[in-house]
């Protein structure tokens, strides 16, 4: 199947990617399917980003635990001095003078009780939990205090220089030891809260960038998948509703087609109903150009044509006569061999076509006819045609046995011939009953004969040719003898008799060729053609010696009757063929006056010795 894909640009490869991509020319359940799948493996990459880069943070956390544990044990281990100090610093006033150092330890025990309650806080947990500028704070102002208090510090009393000096000097050591520890720890926690915040922030910017890149892809694809499959389902469909609401109002131009612009469900529908829409425009050319046809046979010539074309050359026209026996009818040349009748000749009634009225085929069932096509290699057909008057028609096709693989082909072929058909039925039927209406107005319905009607349609294509070849037509006018009689003493049924008798002798004299006419009441006008080298004057002493030697039977009576004819010669006597006519009416006339029972050439006189044997009646 050809596929049109409209408005794609550029390289065939770009469209086959955008294809792969938006799933264009697949089937519609696998394409939602996929479309499905797409959108689940999309919203999977979304989730393996944030569970990885919470993963990855977590890791990172647990990470600057395991480093941080070495600081948090230091710091956990200050707290512990500054747990001593504080209770030393408690006792000294009890050792000593409370007036003399109360201003020392009223000033430093609030700031080592806070650093003793942070450092008491310092656990392996994330560093956002380590409040060291309160440390950090608290250890400066700390140092401050217990340098001024230190040289503030007087001695007790009751303590000697020496204990003074060793407490004071005890102090400052403790602080200063404290102090310094504390702020190295405090610059690794710096450094390992920059660190962590660095790995953190790496970590989240590439997952945000990650997720937007992932969020824009799939945007991107999901924007383009909707256009296409807009583009490959939503625009066929519209055409489709137009174009099939357009055949149902008989508004359509069935010269337009579909553009099929995938290879899905919808495509192949597209391009059934183009390949319907092309039938029906076959098929309406067809019965337009049939319409126009002048008669019967150029129909069948129609029909054989697209038989031909459908590659079924072997076939036969017939029609079922009035004795249901099939006569072959197209082409000129069918012997109508493929047709066997019984000896009655009712070979109609025995037709498995007409009685069934549908198409009869050996591939369905092989010898359903046996009086079809009995050679062994061949296969055949037969579709009827039924006309509103009960009347048949069967178109017979013959070809060579199709192996059962290849028959679904000649079965389509088949059905299309079986539309032809079915479209020229109303068409054949109009022309046959249009030709049975002729023939009655140029017959004469009791001889059968043609009437003076169709002696003046004929005359007016004969003469012509007569004249370009310079050719010569006999007119011979003959008339019953004493015609009168018979219906006088016998009446008209009798007249009709010895008419239809008339009929029938010059039916049997004629010459392929010839013409007969009921000119009139017991008048006959025969047209010889062909009168080159003939005289018609033998002819027509045939006519009346055959015609004198007739016996009509009447009832119980033989009725004997003799004829006269006039002759004349177109062009010889008369250029005008009316005018011949009118010339043989006159030599009949002589023919009756000079004793009846003859036969006159214009011009030449009777004479006794062209009188034969036979005498008038």
């Amino acid at each position: 199947m050809a596929i049109d894909t409209p408005n794609s640009t550029g390289p065939g490869w770009i469209r086959a990617f955008i294809h792969f991509l938006t799933f264009v020319n697949q089937p519609i359940k696998r394409r939602f399917t996929l479309f499905f799948i797409g959108v689940l493996w999309w919203f999977l990459v979304m989730t393996i980003l944030s569970v990885g880069s919470m993963i990855m943070v977590k890791t990172a956390i647990s990470e600057d635990s395991r480093q941080l544990q070495p600081t948090i044990e230091r710091l956990s281990s200050i707290a512990t001095e500054l747990g001593k100090l504080q209770l030393y610093l408690r006792t000294y006033p009890e050792r000593g003078n409370e007036a003399s150092s109360g201003a020392f330890v009223a000033g430093i025990l609030p700031l080592v009780h806070v650093m003793s309650l942070e450092s008491r806080k310092l656990k392996p947990e994330p560093l956002h939990r380590i409040n060291t500028s309160t440390l950090k704070k608290g250890i400066t102002a700390m140092r401050e205090t217990a340098l001024q208090m230190a040289d503030s510090l007087e001695p007790h009393p009751l303590d000697s220089q020496k204990s003074f000096l060793k407490l004071r000097n005890t102090l400052l050591v403790k602080v200063n030891r404290l102090l310094g520890d504390t702020q190295t720890d405090l610059a690794i926690l710096a450094d390992l809260r920059e660190q962590r915040h660095n790995k953190i922030l790496g970590i989240v910017s590439g997952a945000a960038t990650g997720s937007i890149s992932v969020l824009v892809i799939a945007t991107f694809l999901l924007a383009l998948f909707t256009y296409y499959i807009r583009k490959a389902i939503g625009r066929p469909i519209s055409s489709l509703i137009r174009q099939v609401e357009a055949l149902v109002e008989g508004n359509s131009d069935l010269n337009a087609r579909i553009r099929v612009a995938s290879e899905d469900e919808i495509g192949i529908l597209t391009h059934k109903l183009n390949l319907l829409t092309e039938k029906l425009h076959s098929l309406s050319v067809f019965k337009r150009v049939i319409e126009e046809d002048p008669g019967v046979h150029d129909v069948y010539i129609r029909l054989g044509e697209v038989f031909r074309k459908l590659g079924l050359e072997d076939f036969t026209l017939y029609e079922v006569n009035k004795n249901d026996c099939p006569v072959p009818v197209y082409p000129d040349h069918a012997p109508g061999r493929h047709v066997e009748m019984d000896r009655s000749g009712r070979g109609g009634t025995l037709c498995r076509a007409v009685k069934s009225n549908r198409m009869i085929t050996s591939m369905d069932f092989a010898g359903i006819c046996s009086r079809v096509c009995k050679e062994m290699n061949q296969d055949h057909a037969c579709i009827p045609i039924m006309f509103s008057s009960g009347s048949f028609m069967i178109a017979q096709f013959v070809f060579e046995k199709v192996p059962r693989e290849n028959q679904e082909e000649v079965f389509r072929n088949l059905r299309m011939a079986s539309n032809f058909l079915d479209a020229s039925r109303n068409v054949l039927e109009s022309k046959k009953l249009m030709n049975e209406l002729r023939e009655n107005a140029i017959r004469d319905t009791l001889t059968g004969l043609y009437n003076r009607r169709f002696l003046t349609e004929i005359m007016e294509s004969i003469v012509p040719g007569i004249r370009r070849r310079g050719g010569k037509l006999g007119v011979v006018m003959c008339d019953i003898d004493h015609f009168k009689e018979i219906n006088d003493q016998h009446g008209h049924d009798a007249g009709d008799i010895v008419l239809k008798g008339t009929a029938e002798v010059l039916n049997r004299c004629r010459r392929a060729s010839d013409i007969i006419i009921r000119y009139g009441g017991e008048e006959f006008v025969i047209i010889f053609r062909d009168m080159e080298k003939d005289d018609p004057y033998p002819l027509a002493e045939r006519i009346r010696t055959e015609f004198s030697r007739q016996k009509i039977r009447y009832g119980k009576e033989i009725l004997m009757r003799t004829i006269s004819l006039g002759i004349s010669v177109f062009p010889d006597d008369t250029d005008d063929i009316w005018e011949a006519i009118r010339l043989a009416d006159e030599a009949l006339f002589q023919a009756k006056n000079s004793g009846r029972n003859r036969t006159v050439r214009y011009g030449i006189p009777p004479s006794d010795d062209r009188v034969p044997a036979e005498k008038s009646s």
